[in-house]
């Protein structure tokens, strides 16, 4: 490259950094931009293989566990200086319709009351209720306590019993009985419980947890909340590396596609309420940042070089320029 060959490469690259550096420029750019492609559909310009390999490679790329700590620690922090009441998110209406839309609140109710009722810590529960039921009812509220001179025997018969030292050995019989029988009191309950949950009680369950979350906020819910370590952080990136989550990406891009790519951009800018000056706005404050700070770095003139330097170094160019 001769002297003037380099000459005009300088002018070039200083006149395209200017330009790329102006805010002004990228506006009008951006609204020419929109304006041509306002009529053209999204699946113009998307494409949905293009889109799954990129999906697929962002679900192959490694996120090292002290980053994703770090990112649920600030979470747990941000969340436990967040005081925003909980009905203040969703109202007892929203939680009542959400639940009156579909069966799917009934099933996914009924689905959890059978995992906790058929859990050891429910029958545990279930067998101490019981027989401190039982036992209350036998020794403190015995029926036979409407007989007239029934009290003063019972008591004397409870003292008498409690000095003989049976006591234990009627806890025991007690509680041996409970927990041979504690499976079918189980399965009856759960019979009982599935078969006559109704609307009406999920109604009712709905203003119960609305009425108990008007005090919560979710700074008090995370406050009850162990600060998530390593345990979360590896659940995650196992999740993250599942098949499941690639199925599920797989699914949600084709809903998307389907549902939007025959609508036109002006279109899909009019439902979200977006105006091209917006997005215009939107646009220039993601793409000047980063583009000044490599101007700071000194980068942007040397991507610029390295674009432009083989035209100013071209057989054609140095002919045209000699002619001259």
């Amino acid at each position: 490259m001769n002297s003037k060959a380099s000459r005009l490469l300088e002018l070039h690259i200083a006149f395209e950094k200017k330009q790329i550096l102006s805010g002004k420029r990228w506006q009008t750019d951006l609204h020419s931009a929109l304006e041509r492609a306002e009529t053209l559909t999204l699946q113009t310009f998307l494409n949905r293989e293009e889109l799954l390999q990129s999906c697929r490679i962002l679900l192959r790329t490694g996120v090292p566990p002290s980053l994703l700590e770090e990112w649920l620690h600030r979470q747990h922090i941000q969340l436990k200086n967040t005081h925003y009441p909980l009905n203040s998110i969703l109202s007892a209406e929203d939680l009542d319709g959400i639940l009156k839309e579909s069966q799917a609140g009934i099933e996914l109710f009924r689905w959890m009351a059978s995992l906790i009722i058929k859990s050891e810590v429910f029958a545990t529960v279930a067998a101490d209720i019981l027989y401190t039921g039982i036992k209350k009812f036998t020794l403190e509220k015995n029926a036979l306590l409407s007989v007239p001179g029934a009290q003063a025997l019972l008591k004397m018969g409870q003292s008498l019993v409690e000095q003989a030292g049976f006591t234990d050995k009627a806890e025991s019989v007690l509680r041996s009985f409970i927990s041979q029988n504690t499976g079918s009191i189980i399965v009856s309950t759960e019979r009982l419980i599935l078969e006559n949950l109704k609307e009406e009680h999920m109604e009712s369950l709905a203003r119960e947890l609305h009425a108990r979350m008007s005090d919560a906020t979710i700074a008090g819910i995370t406050g009850m909340m162990a600060e998530s370590g390593p345990t979360l952080a590896g659940a995650i990136l196992r999740a993250k590396n599942h098949e499941l989550l690639y199925n599920l990406m797989v699914l949600n891009l084709d809903f998307l596609l389907n549902l939007l790519a025959r609508k036109t951009l002006g279109e899909l800018l009019s439902d979200a309420g977006l105006k091209n000056s917006e997005v215009v706005s939107i646009l220039v404050s993601l793409i000047l940042p980063a583009l000044e700070a490599l101007e700071a770095q000194g980068l942007l003139e040397e991507i610029l070089a390295a674009r432009l330097t083989p035209f100013y170094e071209s057989a054609g160019f140095l002919a045209l320029l000699d002619a001259d």
